[in-house]
């Protein structure tokens, strides 16, 4: 045997199977991820900061026009979605990250477009809104389906608008999300969404910390999927402070523990920003 000669060598990988290998490995750790989030909305601690009464509503709320409720703050987050998105009865929308649909049935019913398409990764919370577009006779026109933001079983140029109300946040990832929204929007739609995110200067905790960055990354991220026209407005005030005082106005004389959560929320959102953002693909 020659000195350096090597009688064991490392077969060589064909890059179509390294290739194959790598996406395999990125969907067992983004399956695994999303299994986390699902978790974490259904742990009995998180549900206590959704303290609805007569909805299913998963976000805080927008308390602009003073409201008395999370049930009413939520639907007002959900109107501002759809006018600012623009929806109309001409309308397929995709709802990406529906939870119990509550907003997918307020916008059939207020805003009456063609049908809507509600997708999310937790299953329990697919079949309860089905559920209740079953009980409302919309279940012809809403449909609702377990599917991940970041791989849209969707075929291109399919939806007039794409939706996303606090939730891409949690995607793996934003970016990829971004992506997909522009591959399945048609030409001359809209992709709404309102997110969290990190205040300049300030560190913030995401449960996928590769989404923490600004608003003006965000909108710079838009940009680079493809989207023109890109509006990103704080409506912070109008989330935050107001959605902890109603929480806190919730709480019972003696539950300190329940305080102590929530002081612990407002100080973990005075290092966000809440923003509502609207980005158009162009036309073909």
């Amino acid at each position: 045997m020659e000195i350096g000669t090597n009688t064991a060598q490392t077969p060589v990988v064909p890059i179509n199977q390294r290739a194959e290998s790598n996406h395999e490995a990125y969907k067992k750790r983004r399956e695994s991820h999303e299994q986390r989030v699902v978790e974490t909305y259904e742990h009995t601690a998180r549900q206590d900061f959704n303290p609805t009464d007569q909805t299913q509503y998963l976000n805080i709320g927008y308390w602009k026009d003073g409201a008395q409720s999370l049930d009413e703050a939520a639907r007002a987050l959900a109107n501002l979605v759809a006018t600012s998105g623009q929806f109309n009865q001409h309308d397929c929308i995709l709802d990406v990250g529906c939870g119990y649909g509550d907003e997918d049935i307020f916008w059939m019913e207020h805003f009456q477009p063609q049908r809507i398409v509600g997708i999310d990764i937790n299953p329990t919370e697919v079949k309860g809104a089905a559920k209740q577009a079953a009980e409302r006779n919309l279940d012809e026109r809403i449909d609702f389906q377990v599917a991940s933001a970041v791989d849209l079983p969707f075929e291109d140029a399919s939806f007039d608008k794409v939706a996303s109300i606090e939730a891409s946040h949690h995607f793996m990832t934003r970016e990829d999300f971004f992506h997909e929204a522009y591959r399945v929007l048609k030409p001359g739609g809209r992709l709404v969404t309102t997110d969290a995110v990190p205040l300049p200067g300030r560190k913030a905790h995401f449960i996928n910390p590769v989404n923490a960055y600004t608003a003006e990354v965000y909108a710079n991220k838009l940009k680079n999927a493809g989207f023109t026209n890109v509006q990103v407005n704080s409506i912070g005030a109008h989330v935050f402070k107001p959605y902890s005082n109603f929480l806190l106005s919730r709480l019972g004389k003696f539950n300190l523990l329940g305080f102590i959560n929530v002081m612990m929320h407002r100080f973990f959102s005075s290092r966000l920003d809440y923003i509502l953002v609207t980005a158009d693909k162009g036309e073909a």
